[in-house]
């Protein structure tokens, strides 16, 4: 128990440094871009990005979790399961490059948007890619590797980025969208060198053999698709706002939103970072302790909560604070969406718990289920309330949301933590 508990501070060191930097990173980007391209041009940035997004889990239906949990099992990684996920993804990446050359193909009217598109999308793949890697690191608790790589990954995201928004202040770029195509350009190229440095990283630990067999797809349809469609499902009700804000709404009010939301991403460092360094250990105790993952489960729990509690009290009373000093005067429109999300914060700190032990117990299928009902009805619930209420109404679907995946998930990981692993 206590090995298990020093391996998880240990990755937590590691994990926060390299999350610390990313987010750190962006954040500069964030603050520096709204302050030049205004609320509607980062409104047409941000539904780039959110509708590229939502087409992005198609890349890994779950091979990354699914490798980092039987990876955490066996105690060693599987050069067979390694290449047989790598060849299954190069299928599914081709799947997704498609189906973003159909979305700019929809937007034909606006050409430079319609690149951008493009570029997102590729980009996307690349980090898609990236992530593949740091699921090998995280598979065998490397998460010193994981964090240097993420760290690098930022540095060349902000700096382009930075470059771009120069430019644009400059005069160098027109104010439109091939600005916002420069951005998804610069980040394209940002990912790349983080991905050759991360997969030579990589292939030290395990050189991938073998093919998506047989055996591995029946593994895979059983435990990994489950959880890559449960990962798809959320995608929706946490990306799907953006373009609707800007079907119904326009630019000016999804940067308005975009702006708020993005400080809810922020604000999710520490689930990320205690989530990412504790999913090994919690997967091998619900194997073979219960008692030692009931231990693991109930300090996580108490620090989210304690966490996200407080942050969301901080952010919802001095939302408009934050906003003025973040974003400056012209998004003073954002605070009011944003002291609205502010108990997302703290009920999405517990979720990202409860969904990860969704995945450790192996209750995929409920979780599929659970995320398929949420999308319905977040759809349903913006649908409703942005016509009217606007980003407050997107911001207002996205709690309920989080309240109802609270609901669902936390009583399914309270009898399973109760009942012993099956031999």
């Amino acid at each position: 128990m206590s090995g298990d508990l020093s391996r998880v501070r240990r990755n937590v060191g590691w994990k926060l440094a390299g999350t610390v930097a990313d987010k750190g990173l962006r954040l500069l980007l964030v603050i520096v871009a709204t302050r030049t391209l205004g609320d509607a041009l980062y409104g047409r940035f941000a539904y780039v990005a959110a509708t590229t997004a939502l087409f992005a889990q198609v890349t890994d239906l779950g091979t990354g979790l699914f490798l980092t949990r039987e990876t955490a099992r066996l105690g060693r990684l599987d050069p067979a399961l390694v290449g047989g996920l790598l060849a299954l993804r190069r299928w599914l990446g081709l799947g997704y490059l498609l189906a973003v050359c159909g979305l700019a193909l929809a937007h034909h009217e606006e050409p430079w948007l319609a690149l951008a598109l493009v570029a997102a999308g590729v980009g996307a793949l690349g980090q898609s890619s990236l992530e593949a890697c740091w699921a090998v690191f995280r598979g065998v608790q490397r998460l010193r590797l994981e964090a240097r790589s993420q760290a690098l990954h930022s540095a060349f995201f902000a700096g382009g980025g930075l470059l771009v928004v120069a430019l644009l202040g400059l005069g160098v770029l027109p104010h439109d969208d091939r600005a916002v195509f420069a951005l998804t350009l610069a980040a394209l190229v940002a990912v790349a060198f983080a991905l050759v440095l991360a997969a030579k990283s990589a292939l030290v630990l395990v050189r991938p053999e073998g093919r998506f067999d047989a055996a591995l797809r029946a593994r895979w349809l059983r435990d990994g698709l489950p959880i890559g469609l449960a990962i798809m499902a959320s995608m929706v009700y946490f990306k799907l706002d953006v373009p609707m804000l800007r079907w119904l709404r326009g630019d000016a009010e999804t940067g308005t939103y975009a702006a708020a939301f993005r400080l809810l991403e922020m604000a999710a460092i520490a689930p990320a970072v205690l989530m990412s360094a504790a999913f090994p250990a919690l997967a091998e105790a619900v194997a073979r302790d219960r008692a030692a993952a009931r231990a693991l489960h109930r300090k996580a729990l108490l620090m989210l909560a304690g966490l996200g509690g407080a942050l969301a009290l901080g952010v919802g009373l001095f939302a408009d604070a934050w906003i003025a000093l973040l974003y400056g005067p012209a998004f003073a429109a954002s605070a009011e969406p944003l002291q609205t999300l502010a108990p997302a914060i703290g009920l999405s700190y517990v979720n990202y718990l409860e969904t990860h032990m969704l995945i450790a117990i192996g209750a995929v299928r409920w979780q599929l289920g659970l995320s398929v009902l949420l999308g319905v009805a977040n759809l349903g619930m913006n649908a409703v309330w942005i016509p009217t209420l606007g980003a407050r109404g997107a911001a207002l679907a996205t709690v309920a949301t989080e309240l109802l995946l609270l609901l669902g998930a936390m009583p399914m990981v309270a009898h399973a933590l109760r009942s012993e692993p099956t031999p």
